[in-house]
């Protein structure tokens, strides 16, 4: 079982999520940079290995596409696959 299965399964998204995961596959900040930037301090750095920091970031854009395709492919309306949760 994928660690994706859940999201494609339920086909849902809070907005707040999806605008923080929109955010950090854009940029500046990559998910890898900010989970980098915030474990340097910690006394066992590196916690992550590089290469898993690297699939940390395609884990952002494989969800993205998953969400893309809910709406697309599965022909959902987008108000049942992104859930407007108020925060921004």
């Amino acid at each position: 079982m994928s660690c994706m299965s859940p999201v494609r399964q339920c086909c849902m998204i809070r907005l707040s999520t999806l605008a923080k995961l929109v955010k950090l596959y854009i940029g500046p900040d990559s998910l890898s940079h900010v989970l980098r930037k915030s474990l340097e301090a910690d006394p066992l750095s590196p916690i992550l290995w590089e290469p898993h920091l690297d699939s940390v970031d395609r884990r952002v854009g494989q969800i993205l596409k998953v969400i893309s395709e809910c709406i697309t492919k599965k022909g959902k309306p987008w108000q049942e696959v992104i859930i407007d949760d108020g925060f921004y």
